[in-house]
């Protein structure tokens, strides 16, 4: 699933060898960094998303949920700091207005 959070963005799958973890990957070591912490990011240079961590479900179900608690935003798009990753979101929301824009009530 791709998750959007107001400090980054991650792909997150299911771990194919670890069983109960999940995957989470970003572009950016930061976007990891400031949700999960720094312990045991590793990187593939390669990859389309090269910083990775690997993260028992629970475990990953605990931090959404502290996001969630922490959460006091009503607008999501406004909640971002950082103007580059403010910018990208913003193009991500303009794209699924244009695709889904016109079944609006």
């Amino acid at each position: 699933m791709w998750l959007f959070l107001s400090n980054g963005f991650f792909s997150v799958v299911n771990h194919r060898d670890l069983d109960e973890h999940v995957l989470i990957r970003a572009r950016r070591r930061k976007h990891i960094t400031d949700t999960f912490g720094d312990e045991n990011i590793y990187v593939l240079k390669n990859a389309d998303y090269p910083f990775r961590l690997n993260l028992s479900k629970s475990e990953f179900v605990g931090v959404l949920y502290n996001y969630i608690d922490d959460m006091e935003y009503g607008n999501f798009k406004r909640s971002i700091k950082n103007s580059k990753f403010a910018v990208m979101c913003a193009n991500v929301w303009r794209e699924i207005y244009t695709v889904y824009g016109d079944e609006r009530p």
